[in-house]
């Protein structure tokens, strides 16, 4: 059986909440209703097989992904990363509104290609924050517009203490990749594990390290490092329950690998490299939500399918009160999921109100976002899949993809109880003895 995928009572403009957008609106709707039409176009069709298909035939996998990928090339995605001035579209991404309902798009094809995606956009985040368009421009104008797939990685997290270097009541104490400073070069030496990109990365990595660990916050650096680096080297793939092959993680190693003092993205400006390190955060913490509200409008798409032509005693499963109530239950932590990621999205974006990204209110908030909504989606999974019984753990149904999908999101930048923990900092002071 192969399930439909097009939902045309799913209207774009009415999904999404017209006072968050930016001006022109009219631009921001056509850009989402373009990439809707890529996803239902492209993705959707080949859902089975972006992870290898029942077999997990890579071949298969790949040519899948190479298509979904180059669809995506394009219609803009990453030329709309790279800023105007650099020939780029620049003004798509600008709005973190627009780059919520973006990620949601593409959640609802495949959350791992609306990572691959995203951690290019990330990559460039700290450059562009800082106003190092000639980074910018040293990484990524000739990659972003020769109209090819690309990849980039941002590497924090390392095998002592996991995502705990995210936080930020650490001080950046507990970073173990060192750089130092010698003959107008960053020796950089260290290693990490699990960041999203690793050893496909073809644009480049941004590495957090430090300086000096003692020194806290002040020796926190953000260091872009050519794919080609040399000492730069890679373990094998970390084979993962979903995103088998749209997600590439592995450990990255690297032992004395020299870059110029400039690659420092705070060089030569008056900005703080933890700052930029909170507001990619606070930048992920705001988008994912959208990503797994994807995933979940996905999900309520196939249900709606299998209890209208399910039948119990003469009439649909989704006619019964049993059902009606849980689909109720379904609609609502999705339609609510929605709701608190565009307004994450929308304080982001104007920061003469809320502040910076770096700022303890927006962090905190968008940690409380993403989990709220995690957690929400997390549980109309399960009752998803308890409606759907077997079914939900066929593959040709798609919701086994999206279970394992979805679980394997809600562990980016930590998980439930790394995140949680940030969402008190902007109500009370905490320090680790």
């Amino acid at each position: 059986m192969t399930m439909p995928y097009k939902h045309k009572n799913f209207d774009v403009r009415r999904k999404f909440c017209d006072c968050y957008l930016p001006e022109p609106k009219e631009d921001a709707y056509a850009i989402v209703e373009q990439l809707h039409e890529v996803v239902d176009d492209v993705i959707m069709p080949r859902r089975r097989e972006l992870d290898g298909g029942w077999h997990h035939d890579e071949r298969v996998g790949h040519e899948a992904v190479d298509a979904a990928c180059q669809a995506l090339v394009d219609f803009g995605m990453l030329q709309a990363i790279l800023p105007e001035s650099l020939g780029g579209l620049g003004g798509a991404l600008k709005s973190t509104v627009v780059s919520g309902m973006m990620m949601e798009e593409l959640g609802r094809g495949d959350a791992g290609l609306a990572n691959d995606i995203g951690c290019v956009a990330w990559f460039f985040a700290p450059a562009l924050y800082a106003d190092r368009l000639d980074l910018v421009e040293h990484f990524g104008k000739e990659q972003l517009l020769d109209g090819k797939m690309h990849r980039a990685c941002v590497a924090i997290t390392e095998a002592a203490g996991g995502v705990n270097i995210d936080d930020t009541t650490q001080q950046g104490r507990s970073i173990r990749t060192t750089a130092r400073l010698e003959g107008g070069e960053w020796v950089i030496n260290g290693a990490k594990i699990w960041p999203s990109g690793a050893s496909v990365a073809d644009i480049g990595y941004l590495i957090l390290a430090t300086t000096d660990a003692s020194k806290g916050e002040e020796g926190v650096a953000l260091l872009y490092v050519p794919a080609d680096a040399k000492g730069l080297s890679f373990s094998k793939p970390l084979e993962t329950m979903g995103m088998c092959l749209t997600d590439v993680n592995t450990q990255i190693f690297l032992d004395d690998v020299r870059v110029p003092e400039e690659f420092r993205v705070t060089h030569g400006t008056d900005m703080r490299d933890i700052d930029l390190f909170k507001a990619l955060a606070t930048d992920e913490r705001a988008t994912t939500p959208g990503t797994v509200t994807g995933i979940m409008q996905a999900v309520l798409e196939i249900l709606l399918d299998f209890t209208n032509d399910r039948v119990i005693a003469g009439k649909p499963m989704r006619e019964r009160s049993l059902y009606v109530h849980a689909l109720g239950g379904i609609i609502t932590a999705m339609e609510a999921s929605r709701a608190s990621y565009l307004q994450a999205c929308y304080m982001f974006d104007h920061p003469e109100t809320y502040g910076q990204p770096w700022e303890k209110f927006l962090y905190c908030k968008a940690a409380a976002v993403d989990q709220a909504a995690m957690m929400a989606i997390r549980t109309q999974m399960q009752v998803a899949m308890d409606l759907m019984g077997s079914y939900s753990t066929a593959h040709e149904y798609h919701v086994e993809k999206y279970f394992r999908d979805l679980q394997q999101a809600a562990l980016w930048l930590g998980g439930r109880y790394r995140v949680q923990m940030d969402t008190v900092l902007d109500y009370y002071p905490y320090a680790w003895s």
